[in-house]
């Protein structure tokens, strides 16, 4: 009988907001440099993020909100990729959407990665964490945990799976490392269960342009089936970047120095939002974001909103190509260990997010009018989140998707 490895990704996303910060003094967004290989290695990770989303959405019935990292399970799945072999290991570079360079490249390519988007802003507090626990008594090779102590940093722990207090051991990891908005990930510890792969991401930004509480009031949301609802609706007026797309239109927000920003992506009514998500791929990411240039006076109105997100993604990564991972018989994981008995099991994406004008209260994206109004400079542009949109978290100078998500009702 195989033994189960178990794949558990965690990332936790509280935002918090601020009264916005001395323009004079404000340095700007810091200018990261990639390599090529990072650059294809970014480029990887939002092609495989928007795949993810997309597969992710088709499968909800009926829509729900959706909120997912594509950094954190492309990173999760990356610790294990580097003990896949064979064709195991093929399809998951295939879905990763690795180049075709040897491990060492790649995984220094991440490596660095993780370090620029760490320290990319000092006003934003980020991590990126990552750990494998496994059974005491189970040999792994020592080149697979070296290797994802080198590159990824990962905490490594052979612990006794039958004492009943290693849940708590893990758990209070998970707890620590998302500032407690995840407290919990594991509920029990099979016996065919062998080891654990834990990714968490945290990020808590600060808004560069305040909304003001004073400004908060119950506005109109249209949900999908024509329903209204009145929520608690943002509202602030500035300078933003901002673009028009065929059917639908984003809105950039920065977080403290720049580097880092919230894009809402709002349809017009003929798209919807399911038009929006299909037209979402790395080639219309790259478009969106390269056309984020200019600003415009923008009346922004923004719900709050706030929700988590608990899925599983095996099926879901199987339909994207990912089959011989989650196959008893055909999963090659002799990297970890050459007895050739290991698949994984499971897969378990779970998410946290909250947003509001002073960062402790749930948070909500707003839009009450999606018309294009004509050009004027001394006119803002409504920008009213009242309907079903999409957000996105980026950092800007790599244009490293982070985070994704769909709010159908904040």
């Amino acid at each position: 009988m195989k033994k189960y490895l178990v794949l558990i990704l965690l990332f936790v996303l509280p935002l918090f907001s601020c009264s916005e910060k001395d323009e004079g003094s404000d340095p700007g967004p810091k200018k990261i440099t990639l390599t090529p290989e990072q650059v294809e290695i970014v480029e990887g990770i939002n092609a495989f993020g928007f795949d993810l989303f997309i597969e992710i959405a088709d499968s909800e019935d009926p829509p729900d909100n959706i909120f997912i990292s594509p950094l954190s399970v492309h990173m999760a799945l990356s610790m294990a990729w580097n003990g896949a072999a064979g064709n195991t290991r093929e399809e998951m570079m295939e879905v990763l959407n690795y180049p075709a360079y040897d491990d060492e490249k790649i995984n220094s390519a991440i490596k660095k990665l993780i370090e620029d988007l760490l320290s990319a802003d000092e006003k934003v507090e980020s991590g990126i964490a990552n750990s494998i626990w496994y059974r005491d008594d189970f040999t792994v090779k020592d080149d697979f945990l070296e290797v994802n102590m080198e590159f990824f940093n990962a905490l490594v722990n052979a612990i006794d799976f039958e004492d009943p207090e290693t849940i708590d051991v893990i758990n209070h990891w998970v707890a620590e490392m998302t500032n407690n908005r995840i407290e919990e990930i594991i509920d029990n510890i099979e016996p065919e269960h062998v080891m654990f792969l834990i990714n968490a991401v945290y990020f808590s930004g600060i808004w560069h342009k305040e909304f003001v509480e004073e400004n908060t009031e119950e506005r109109s949301f249209y949900l999908p089936g024509g329903e209204v609802k009145e929520v608690m609706t943002m509202e602030t007026e500035g300078e933003f970047p901002y673009t028009v797309r065929d059917g639908y239109r984003v809105v950039e927000l920065p977080y403290g120095h720049g580097n880092y920003c919230m894009l809402i992506l709002l349809p017009d009514p003929e798209t919807g939002i399911e038009g929006l998500t299909g037209k979402l791929d790395n080639r219309e990411w790259k478009e969106i974001t390269g056309s984020l240039n200019g600003k415009r006076n923008i009346n922004l109105r923004l719900p709050r909103f706030t929700f988590d997100f608990d899925t599983e993604l095996e099926d879901i990564l199987a339909a994207l190509g990912m089959e011989d991972a989650f196959n008893e018989q055909n999963a090659d994981f002799t990297r970890i260990n050459a007895g050739g008995d290991l698949y994984i099991s499971r897969v378990r994406h779970k998410s946290f997010i909250e947003v509001n004008e002073e960062g402790t209260e749930a948070a909500a994206v707003t839009s009450v009018e999606v018309g294009v109004v004509s050009y004027d400079p001394d006119r803002p542009v409504a920008f009213h989140v009242n309907r079903p949109f999409l957000f996105a978290i980026r950092e800007k100078t790599t244009n490293t998707l982070l985070f994704l998500g769909r709010v159908m009702e904040p």
